[in-house]
């Protein structure tokens, strides 16, 4: 079974979403790959069956078997919205929104479909290996936990440090 997926969002994340799904695309696991990004420039050069640059074209015009949102925060919720609308599976990157309580009221209101928020970093060789059972047993019982995570890559416009980077420690910690 192959799959046609859409990818909405094709910037500094979405260019890394494309490359894994161009990958899955290759091997055979997708036979189609759709991107939409509102900026025509950034969907230029990337390998895809078909272009957009809006979200409810794309859904009037493709078949497909899911999303990925990889968008700017401010961005997904409604997007999320407009993908579950029409019966497709989502796979959004964090966060839902950037505002607690409308994640609440839009999840409590959530009575179909498949919604998953991705934290990619649980996917880190590194942190599978310190999250292992064995390092888990090794190590025992967390009584104290300090993260620190830096780097070099410029901060995005309007990305702030605990939503952005702090929440996957938060995340680990809760794996742990």
């Amino acid at each position: 079974m192959t799959f046609a997926i859409g990818l909405i969002g094709c910037g500094r994340w979405g260019s890394n979403h494309h490359r894994v799904l161009a990958e899955l695309r290759r091997e055979g696991h997708l036979h189609r790959l759709v991107i939409c990004d509102v900026d025509e420039n950034k969907t230029r050069g990337l390998d895809a069956d078909a272009r957009y640059t809006s979200i409810e074209a794309m859904l009037a015009d493709e078949q497909l078997d899911g999303v990925a949102i990889v968008t700017p925060p401010q961005t997904h919720l409604s997007l999320v919205r407009t993908a579950l609308d029409v019966g497709l599976p989502v796979l959004v990157e964090k966060p839902l929104s950037e505002d607690h309580n409308e994640n609440e009221r839009f999840l409590e209101g959530l009575t179909d479909g498949v919604l998953v928020v991705g934290y990619i970093l649980r996917h880190h060789a590194g942190l599978q290996e310190f999250c292992s059972t064995e390092v888990r047993t090794a190590i025992g019982d967390a009584v104290a936990v300090r993260y620190v995570r830096r780097t070099p890559r410029q901060r995005p416009v309007g990305a702030a440090p605990v939503p952005t980077l702090g929440v996957h420690g938060l995340d680990v910690i809760a794996w742990l």
